[in-house]
């Protein structure tokens, strides 16, 4: 018995699930067995695939131990999801990505190309040949058809898609090297061969295969990190009272009533034209009359509607999808119920109206707008708090959960069966958040599991099978169009007075979408014309063919149904209408009519406001639940927004512009509050439309018309935008250097100019760390090349400088600006002029006053004094009094304080700032207390503030952190006082405030800053030496950040990036790389690849890297943080700068020496344009240019070089600080390395007697300049000298670091070389011995500091005569090398040079001859022929050679020996006169005394010039000269 016949389409669906049933997993077999040999068959402790169970076993233990592959079984009974996971899926054949992490084939190379679920690869093969990714995207293309047949809309495929699918097939089995031959065949299958048994064996299979996927898509997904998210704790908040629950259900009664009412009546119509039955009306007018007639009581809960809108006016006809939803919300095995469908028909109507009816049966209702919220964090946050609201929820008592526990706890205890419908539930999903889809849907997944009483009901545009979404008892709901008879209710609705036929003609237009209907009858009814007038209307309009398919095809497509009727809405528009609608485009979905107005073209607010309601009678717009606010479809948006900037492009731009300029002028406002007093109102105004503020000034800086407004509000509010910005300087850079970039376009000369000092400004408290001095040196240059700047650009130059030198600790010259700029000023106008004077005078009234010049401080005092009562402003008076009168009792002025102590607060705390900061080096105790207490107080005015804000929080941030600048204070008593401040703000703020839509915010400033305030006291103790107290407080903070915000948050990122910077602090590298990498690996995921913290993190792994030795690792992550740099920044940004600088450390400690030097000269380059010639960071790049030229031995430059950072840090710093003594040390080392120790013996007694007046006789530094005065003394042969330096430095480094110590070791090695070099032996012995034990305590046996021990002590012991010991020795430290630098390293050659030495004194000349040689061989290979330590190995090799008589080839070696000195070091040089020497005394072994004489005496000419006369080896060559005439006499005499 066969099958009913098939149709060619069920045909082609059964040859393709064959195809994929039976050919698929066998190919899969296959090329799983060939990826495992290829990886690791022949690995050690691994087998090929054999199927074995031990070989299934080592498959589960390269997974991690753990697996979903069913490993008990053969791998003959995988199916074809096992398979997947086994490869593509699978860690056995992971490889590196682009940051070294291994991670699985799908994530390498199928996740980056981001297919949409049910589409396919166009291509399978490489672009770039690489056969791995070949593998995996041909496994996945198999994945993709194996998907595509679990859920299919019908068993069905038609021709053209079996086609391609096949051809997809047959690619991929290409690709994997399998035959297509069986592809054919079941291409050629035919009816016959699929009988009814095998047409039932292949559906159960297929439903066997659809489990399998689904249940490996929640697997997956459980298995994914969480993101945990912000938020941990709201209190809960008043509810409605019961009476404003019953009214708003009475209201909700009302509303069914007149629908009901609408119902009967076209119902009715519909009856007299035979259209519908008498029973259904009378059934409904005898709902109407039980309704009429009950007593309504309501069994809401008080509290559930709060949160649930009303029910949507002129609801119409979706009863049945109401019901049917219904009824799946209260079925036990129904948990997620979807309601998905097309925009405009109603997906939101409907679940407010299935909300409504659901509280009337007495279940909790809970609703949840996910319009906005971008990550699961989002929806967390949105659950906690609103669950931490309700009575009936138990709150968890452990505050340290993690949010996704808290959530769970939360819904855990919920009692009763409830709903919670999430709307717009596709706006979360569809985000663009990584693994957004998966962590929330593994959220709801964990909460429903957790409670039972729990159902979700969410909103989406696509089914959540379409977006690949599968859930365990979901049930899906379409909304489609409205039914005939109910699009007809809902004409009847808007358009009472229209006929049956005009209502059926209007829905049939519509194609009975909700939202086209109120469209057509808005349009209708706005005409004041009969409907049939308006639809003959459109169908001889030129829209004729259009209306006409809309007729004739049902299945005309909605959106461009609903594009129809707004295009002719859009017509019948005035002029000013459609301007209106088209800048509104511009707005977010929800605006206030204040915005709105602004952007409306030459229209008042009256006018604004008829326009908008005439919109929205129009159905364009709708009012919004939020006063004087309205709202757009999103649909229409859309059309709207495409209209503009298609056919209205100079309307769409110019609202853009008018929306500009309504934020600059907000911004220019707010800058005059705040100069003029009312500074905290600015400071609260500007944080609600910050987002906006930054945007527009950032966009109109590039707008001709408008910039010139930007830059006037910017040259006058860095000192408003600096306060803002105090801990977000970032925002303020972005700001000034996008309107300085364009000034500059643009020729705005004067505006450059002043933006060029505002800037300034910006960094003028970073002291030399900043660009002021280098910016405000350019402004100086600027304005003597203008013709007239004014006296208030001249006087903000002037007082900057001033500000500057004070900060800088040069006080005089800072005197100086400072009364000039009050020259200046003296003529200018305005609150500018009056701030600026205010920070002057007060100013100089303490640096006076620490001079004990009274006069003048009292002079300078009285002026503020007098400026304050202008101002009328005592707050702005700072500093103590120098009176003998209080303040308030000075008679010369009258002053008064507001009655508003918050008014001024945000400019009190500007100038507060940089007073403390400005006189922080010669003020008395009393004014820094003083200061001090301004901030406190500051910050106590804002806690006994009653209404809490946004604004007002981020001020006591700002204030907070300055206190903590500034005080003496414990930093802990501080830290204390700010987090019990932000838990009574936050409760206070739950119960007082009226906008709830704030409260995330609030609470996401409350925890971000209790986790900043935490990373600000690590800061604070890291800056006094602290460290572990330090560590804790950044641990703390991670731990906060992880716990509030989730562990893949910025936040968290950035305290894994500073708990990285202590424990590198405190040398832990391994710590610290692992936090380094943690900030890295979140950033990228958080910000993305190309984000400036990214680079940090990437430059901050480097520098670990490299302190770890690790430097191929370090070049790679600083290559990766120059290229990120480069790009956001450009190459002259000094960021890009430090980027170079740490590639050129890289190179540098990996002897790419001539790359190294391109880095750092690339890195000065660029630091003299950005920061100029005299910066601290300037001098930086000279020193480290420096130390490149003395490794490539370029000394003459690399002196140059060293002395250029010492003459800038000298100017910077002054003489006596640790960067100057830090180059007078590097100068030192090249003066030593030229042999001018006499210098070079200066230059380090002057970094000594540095270092011991600023840090003392026993500090670290000190001992390292012991340690290099003793280097010197050494190379001068004062030993005596050089013995009592290194002495001293090894005294110190043992008590300073302790015994055990790499330093120690360091410094019992150099006591040791100077012992050796005054004949002590025992001692050097004794010195070395320890410096070895040292060394093997800390590095282990196998370390290169241990082989240099090991060399060192071989030395000695060969000079004791201990050869046996020094060979000994000798073969440790070479072994050593070997193992630690390979065979060719230059350290390996000397080993084998040292061994061939002592093989030669214990006249083991064979084995010493093949040490030399082995040596010779790998130095030729590192050095090259001619390098003087290749010279060095040619002459031992000949002396050897020599004494094994072989007089030919030691002549030889040592004539090649001279010859590359002489081309190294010149004729004239001690090294050039030991090889004359050798070669003559070869020469004299050969009886070739005549070369022999010559070479001696080329000897001895250079030794007299070199040594002079009477030295020891000027002397050793007289003696061989006169050895050599000798013997030419005596073979005279016997000729």
């Amino acid at each position: 018995m066969t099958l009913q016949p098939f149709s060619d389409k069920q045909l082609n669906f059964f040859k393709l699930s064959s195809l994929v049933l039976n050919e698929f997993p066998k190919v899969l077999r296959q090329t799983f067995k060939t990826m495992w040999d290829n990886t690791h068959g022949g690995g050690p402790g691994f087998k090929s695939w054999d199927d074995s169970t031990a070989v299934r076993n080592l498959f589960a233990s390269k997974e991690g131990g753990k697996t979903k592959v069913p490993i008990h079984q053969s791998y003959n009974e995988w199916d074809c999801t096992n398979l997947f996971q086994a490869t593509i899926f699978a860690s056995s054949f992971a490889s590196p990505d682009s940051t070294g992490s291994f991670t699985t084939l799908s994530d390498l190379y199928v996740k980056p190309r981001a297919l949409h679920p049910n589409s396919f690869h166009a291509c399978v093969l490489s672009p770039g040949g690489n056969d791995v990714e070949t593998f995996a995207l041909a496994i996945d293309q198999l994945r993709r058809l194996r998907n595509s047949l679990c859920h299919p809309k019908n068993s069905e495929i038609d021709k053209a898609t079996f086609d391609q699918h096949v051809n997809y097939a047959k690619d991929a089995f290409k690709a994997l090297g399998v035959s297509t031959a069986q592809i054919d065949a079941i291409g050629s299958l035919t009816e016959s061969d699929f009988p009814t048994m095998e047409v039932c064996r292949l559906k159960m299979r297929l439903e066997k295969e659809t489990q399998a996927y689904i249940n490996f898509l929640e697997e997956v997904s459980s298995d994914i990190s969480e993101m945990k998210a912000l938020l941990h704790s709201i209190k809960e908040e008043k509810k409605e009272d019961t009476k404003n629950t019953t009214t708003g259900a009475q209201a909700e009664y009302a509303t069914t009533l007149e629908g009901a009412s609408s119902d009967i009546k076209v119902l009715k119509q519909m009856c007299v034209e035979d259209t519908a039955s008498r029973e259904v009306i009378a059934r409904l007018e005898e709902r109407i009359n039980e309704l009429k007639s009950g007593q309504y009581e309501s069994d809401v809960p008080a509290g559930n509607s709060a949160s649930l809108p009303s029910v949507v006016p002129n609801f119409t006809g979706r009863q049945r999808e109401c019901e049917e939803i219904i009824g799946h919300v209260s079925s036990e095995s129904v948990r997620l119920v979807s309601i998905w469908g097309t925009p405009g028909f109603g997906k939101t109507s409907v679940a407010i109206a299935v909300g409504h009816a659901l509280q009337s049966q007495g279940k909790p209702v809970y609703w949840v707008s996910l319009r906005g919220v971008r990550s699961k964090a989002d929806l967390a946050s949105k659950f906690v708090s609103l669950l931490r609201q309700l009575d009936t929820v138990k709150q968890p008592s452990d505050q340290r959960l993690s949010i996704d526990e808290e959530v769970c706890q939360l819904f855990s205890s919920v009692s009763n069966p409830s709903a919670f419908i999430l709307d717009n539930f596709d706006d979360l999903l569809e985000s663009g958040s990584l693994n957004a889809k998966e962590e929330v849907m593994q959220l709801l997944e964990e909460i429903l599991r957790r409670n039972q009483m729990v159902t979700f009901v969410v909103t989406t545009r696509e089914s959540l099978e379409y977006m690949d979404l599968h859930f365990q008892g979901h049930k899906g709901l379409r909304i489609r169009p409205l039914d005939e008879t109910s699009a007809m209710t809902l004409v009847s609705e808007f358009l009472p007075n229209a006929s049956i036929a005009d209502c059926t003609q209007i829905a049939q237009i519509c194609g009975q979408v909700p939202l086209a209907v109120k469209l057509m009858c808005s349009l209708i009814s706005e005409d004041s014309a009969q409907p049939r007038q308006i639809i003959d209307d459109l169908m001889m309009s030129s829209a004729e063919n259009r209306i006409i398919e809309m007729l004739n095809n049902p299945d005309y497509p909605t959106r461009h149904r609903i594009q129809l009727l707004f295009d002719s809405s859009f017509k019948k528009l005035t002029i000013q209408e459609k301007d209106a609608l088209i800048s509104l485009s511009i707005l977010p979905e929800s605006f206030s009519t204040e915005v709105a107005a602004a952007i409306l073209s030459d229209t008042g607010s009256m006018e604004a406001r008829k326009i908008l309601g005439s919109l929205r009678r129009k159905s364009l717009i709708d009012s919004s639940s939020k006063p004087e606010s309205f709202t757009m479809h999103k649909l229409l948006q859309s059309f709207a927004r495409e209209k503009g900037e298609k056919e209205m492009t100079e309307t769409f731009l110019n609202s853009k512009r008018r929306l500009n300029a309504f934020y600059v002028s907000l911004l220019e406002k707010l800058n005059e509050q705040f100069l003029t007093g009312n500074s905290m109102a600015a400071y609260i105004e500007f944080y609600e439309n910050k987002k906006n503020i930054i945007e527009s000034v950032v966009e109109s800086c590039f707008d001709s018309e408008r910039a010139d407004s930007v830059y006037n509000v910017l040259v006058k509010g860095e000192m408003f935008l600096a306060s803002l910005f105090c801990r977000e300087a970032r925002n303020f850079i972005h700001i000034y250097d996008t309107a300085i970039k364009a000034a500059n376009l643009q020729k705005k000369d004067d505006y450059y100019r002043q933006l060029l000092s505002s800037r300034a400004f910006g960094e003028v408290t970073w002291g030399r760390e900043g660009k002021t001095r280098h910016l405000l040196s350019k402004v100086n240059e600027l304005q003597a090349a203008a013709s007239l700047p004014s006296n208030l650009e001249k006087g903000k130059y002037l007082c900057y400088m001033g500000i500057y030198h004070f900060i800088t600790e040069e006080t005089n010259n800072g005197v100086q600006f400072l009364k000039e700029a009050l020259l200046s000023l003296e003529n200018c106008n305005g609150a500018e002029r009056r701030i600026l004077e205010m920070v002057i005078f007060q100013i100089l009234a303490v640096y006076f006053q620490s001079l004990n010049d009274l006069s003048s401080a009292r002079a300078f005092y009285d002026k503020a004094i007098r400026q304050c009562s202008v101002m009328r402003d005592l707050e702005l008076l700072i500093i103590p009094s120098m009176k003998n009168e209080n303040k308030e009792s000075i008679n010369e002025v009258k002053l008064q304080q507001h009655s508003d102590i918050l008014l001024s607060q945000p400019l009190k705390c500007e100038i507060s700032f940089l007073l403390s900061e400005a006189t922080k080096t010669f003020a008395d105790v009393n004014t820094k207390q003083c200061l001090s207490n301004s901030f406190h107080k500051i910050v106590e005015n804002i806690e006994r503030e009653a209404e809490i804000t946004l604004g007002l929080l981020t001020f006591r941030n700002v204030a907070t952190n300055l206190l903590w600048r500034s005080s003496s204070e414990d930093p802990q008593t501080l830290y204390a006082s700010r987090i019990k401040y932000y838990q009574a703000a936050l409760t206070q703020y739950e119960e007082s405030s009226p906008n709830k839509d704030n409260l995330n915010d609030v609470r996401h400033l409350q925890n971000e800053a209790h986790a900043r305030d935490l990373l600000d006291l690590g800061r604070v103790f890291i800056k006094r030496k602290r460290y572990p107290e330090a560590l804790q407080a950044n641990q703390q903070a991670l731990e906060i950040s992880q716990r509030l915000l989730g562990e893949e948050h910025e936040s968290t990122a950035d305290s894994y990036f500073s708990v990285g910077v202590t424990q590198y602090g405190m040398h832990d590298y391994t710590s610290a790389l692992q936090s380094h990498q943690r900030a890295l690996a979140i950033r990228i995921k958080a910000l993305g690849e190309e984000h400036e913290k990214t680079a940090d993190s990437y430059s901050e792994v480097g520098e670990t890297q490299h302190a770890m030795h690790d430097y191929t690792s370090a070049l790679q992550s600083h290559q990766c943080a120059l290229a990120i740099r480069i790009k956001l920044f450009g190459e002259e940004h000094a960021s890009s700068a430090d980027s170079y600088k740490g590639l050129g450390g890289t190179q540098h400690a990996m002897h790419d020496y001539t790359s190294a030097l391109q880095s750092h000269q690339l890195s000065l380059a660029i630091r003299i344009k950005a920061l100029g010639e005299e910066h601290e960071r300037t001098a930086d790049s000279y020193r480290e240019l420096g130390v490149i030229q003395h490794e490539m031995h370029d000394y003459t430059s690399a002196l140059q070089s060293h002395q250029r950072a010492l003459a800038i840090r000298i100017k910077v710093f002054g003489e006596e600080h640790e960067r100057t003594a830090d180059s007078y040390r590097e100068l030192g080392v090249t003066q030593h390395q030229m042999h001018d120790y006499t210098s070079a013996l200066q230059s380090h007694q002057r970094a000594l007697a540095i270092r011991i007046k600023l840090f003392g006789e026993e500090h670290e530094s000190t001992a390292d300049s012991y340690r290099e005065l003793g280097v010197t003394q050494h190379a001068m042969h004062d030993y005596t000298s050089a013995l009592q330096s290194h002495q001293r430095a090894l005294a110190i480094r043992i008590k300073a670091l302790g015994e055990e110590h790499e330093k120690t070791a360091d410094s019992y090695s150099e006591v040791g070389e100077t012992q050796y070099q005054i004949h002590d032996y025992t001692s050097a012995l004794q010195s070395h011995q320890r410096a070895l034990a040292i060394r093997i305590k800390l590095f282990g046996e196998e370390h290169e500091s241990t082989a240099d021990s090991y060399r060192e002590l071989g030395v000695t012991q060969h000079a004791m005569h201990d050869y046996t010991s020094a060979l000994q020795s000798h073969q440790r430290a070479l072994a050593i090398r070997i193992k630690v630098f390979g065979e060719e390293h230059e350290r390996t050659a000397d080993s084998y040079r040292e061994l061939g030495v002592i093989q030669h004194e214990m006249h083991d000349y064979t084995s010493a001859l093949q040490s030399h040689q082995r040596a010779l061989a790998i130095r030729i290979k590192v050095f090259g022929e001619e390098h003087e330590r290749t010279a060095d190995s040619y002459r031992e090799l000949g002396v050897t050679q020599h004494e094994m008589h072989d007089y030919t080839s030691a002549l030889q070696s040592h004539q090649r020996a001279l010859a590359i000195r002489i081309k190294v070091f010149g004729e004239e040089h001690e090294k050039t006169a030991d090889s004359y020497r050798e070669v003559g005394v070869t020469q004299h072994a050969m009886h070739d005394y005549t070369s022999a004489l010559q070479s001696h005496q080329c000897a001895l000419a250079i030794r007299i010039k070199v040594f002079g006369e009477e030295h020891e080896r000027t002397a050793d060559s007289y003696r061989k000269l006169r050895l050599t005439q000798n013997n030419m006499q005596k073979t005279c005499v016997l000729s």
